[in-house]
């Protein structure tokens, strides 16, 4: 007897009452293409216009694949953590190795530096805090609490407390003195979810989060009570997978206004204050939101990147020949939007016009973070360990 495998994966995927997928475009193409996927589109030969350069390089750790994963920065170290626990402090101007210790952390995402101590989220449903002085001596650990599930997002810290959220869709306030649970906020999740969440974004006494119904919630920071609460996307479509609308990439605020995408769904301009809507676009977006100064910088779920008017919503420009080829958020570093694919290459585009730049393939195995140092300098983090400080070198000719 002959099956239809797409009939019956359909099948299987609206009868679970709890999935997670990977935050990739091939979750809709699955079903839409004759072979369920579509290979990355091929490098185009170019003519660069900027070199990027390596300013050091230095492999800390045993690697970090599929984990939220990123640098973290005080004002004269950065600290790194690998999948199977190893801590470590480099010196960002040079490249040195500082110390690196073994913890007994399963770590899920992280680290976060916030005054002297780092934070760090576990597969084991744990919050953990370490003073960082203290931890390259073999000790440090300040508190740990447990959780109600893994922690997906960065940890987000503020005056006085950590806000997380964990896989179950849950977002928690602790104390940052000692981990003591202050508030919890939760709502319904839907059967089908993208495998990751949003990081929770501050503002004053607002948090605000992105939730997988497609709601924006603002909570209010020293209760978790609901201050307001709007739909950016409806779900739409016959099936659970038709219905994603998850909101995953991390909000960004500028000027007054809050910036939210979500997959198979919108990308939007709130008021952050009332969370009325200032403008709305059709847009599947998954990995992140960078602004610079009138740029709103997204991927789509094609692997298309769009520069998009912050006041308006209307199209500057869109770049699509890197399709297919699992981009993660974008970063604007200087005049260049910068993006990573699936083999290690951080691709630059000219914010002005969206033409590719330059690229330099930085890890093979592929690029878990990258971070914006300076506007002539950015931090990259392989999935083997390694760990790359970038800048730029404009063409003379």
């Amino acid at each position: 007897m002959e099956i239809d495998v797409k009939k019956a994966v359909k099948i299987i995927v609206a009868g679970l009452v709890a999935v997670s997928l990977s935050s990739c475009s091939w979750i809709s193409d699955y079903f839409d293409s004759p072979d369920n996927t579509e290979p990355p589109a091929e490098l185009v030969e170019f003519t660069p216009d900027v070199d990027i350069v390596e300013r050091w390089y230095l492999d800390v750790d045993e690697g970090s694949k599929n984990l939220n994963l990123q640098v973290a920065l005080s004002d004269t170290t950065a600290y790194v953590i690998d999948s199977k626990g190893l801590l470590s402090a480099i010196d960002p101007e040079k490249g040195n190795a500082l110390w690196s210790r073994k913890t007994a952390v399963k770590v899920r995402s992280g680290p976060v530096y916030d005054a002297g101590v780092i934070y760090l989220g576990t597969r084991d449903a744990e919050l953990v805090a370490v003073t960082a002085d203290k931890v390259k001596d073999g000790n440090g650990v300040l508190w740990r609490t447990s959780l109600s599930s893994e922690v997906l997002a960065l940890p987000t810290v503020t005056d006085d407390k950590v806000i997380v959220r964990m896989s179950d869709g849950r977002i928690t306030a602790v104390s940052k003195v000692d981990g003591r649970h202050i508030w919890s906020f939760q709502r319904r999740q839907p059967l089908l979810t993208l495998r990751g969440v949003s990081r929770p974004l501050v503002n004053g006494n607002q948090v605000l989060v992105g939730l997988d119904d497609g709601h924006m919630v603002s909570l209010a920071e020293d209760t978790g009570q609901v201050i307001w609460d709007k739909a950016v996307a409806v779900p739409r479509g016959t099936t659970e997978l038709q219905r994603i609308v998850d909101l995953d990439a991390n909000p960004v605020i500028d000027q007054g206004s809050l910036f939210v995408a979500s997959y198979s769904g919108k990308l939007a301009a709130l008021s952050v204050d009332s969370g009325q809507p200032l403008w709305s676009r059709d847009l599947s977006i998954h990995s992140g939101i960078a602004i610079s100064g009138s740029h709103v910088v997204v991927v789509d779920q094609n692997d298309a990147i769009w520069a998009i008017d912050r006041r308006t919503g209307a199209s500057y420009w869109k770049q699509d020949m890197l399709r297919a080829r699992r981009l993660g958020a974008p970063i604007i570093v200087g005049d260049y939007v910068l993006v990573a694919d699936l083999e290690g290459y951080v691709h630059a585009f000219n914010i002005k016009d969206g033409h590719l730049s330059d690229r330099k393939q930085i890890d093979e195995s592929g690029i878990v973070s990258m971070r914006v140092m300076s506007d002539e300098r950015f931090i990259v983090l392989g999935h083997s360990g390694e760990v790359t400080m970038l800048g730029f070198l404009k063409d003379s000719r």
